[in-house]
This record gives C-alpha cells, sequence and structure tokens, in this order.
C-alpha cells in the first residue's frame, strides 16, 4: 500500500491505513464513493478530499518490471531532488 498522510491536511483528524484499504476495496467493487465516506464517518469535506484525490505513488508500481527472458529484476528509481527557481 502507498503512502498515505496519517492526519487530515486541514482539520487534522486522523486517517488509518485501514479506512482507506476498507475505501479502495469497496470502491473496487463498485460502491458509490460518498456513500463509503458516509459508512466510514467521513463528513468533512477536508477529509473527503484525503481520500479522493489519493493516488498510489509510482513506486509502487514501477518496484519490478520484466525482462525480455521473462524473468522479474528490481529497477532503482532515481532519486528527484528539488531545485529553487529564480527568476
Amino acid at each position: 500500500m502507498a503512502t498515505f498522510p496519517p492526519r487530515c491536511f486541514t482539520c487534522a483528524k486522523i486517517i488509518t491505513n485501514t479506512q482507506l484499504e476498507t475505501f479502495l476495496s469497496e470502491v473496487s467493487k463498485g460502491k458509490n464513493q460518498k456513500n463509503v465516506l458516509d459508512d466510514l464517518k467521513f463528513s468533512r469535506r477536508c477529509c473527503r478530499r484525503m481520500f479522493l484525490s489519493f493516488k498510489p505513488s509510482i513506486e509502487e508500481k514501477m518496484l519490478l518490471y520484466s525482462l525480455p527472458d521473462g524473468n522479474r529484476a528490481e529497477i532503482e528509481l532515481p532519486i528527484v531532488k528539488s531545485v529553487k527557481l529564480t527568476d
């Protein structure tokens, strides 16, 4: 599972990985996102945004790749350093 913030960015309500897993599994089964968030007792817009805007990280999807011979190998992803832009 990708890293998910433990608290809402705005109101600081605790959000657990179990709640995220429940949300993702219920939505993948075809249940309405609004109803799932209501069941999880997330009524504030800021908390709901945390779930609705979550995307798994690229690292999770790119950890393994297939080689031409069919074997799988781990790859190292480059570290992207932040660059300060100046005018």
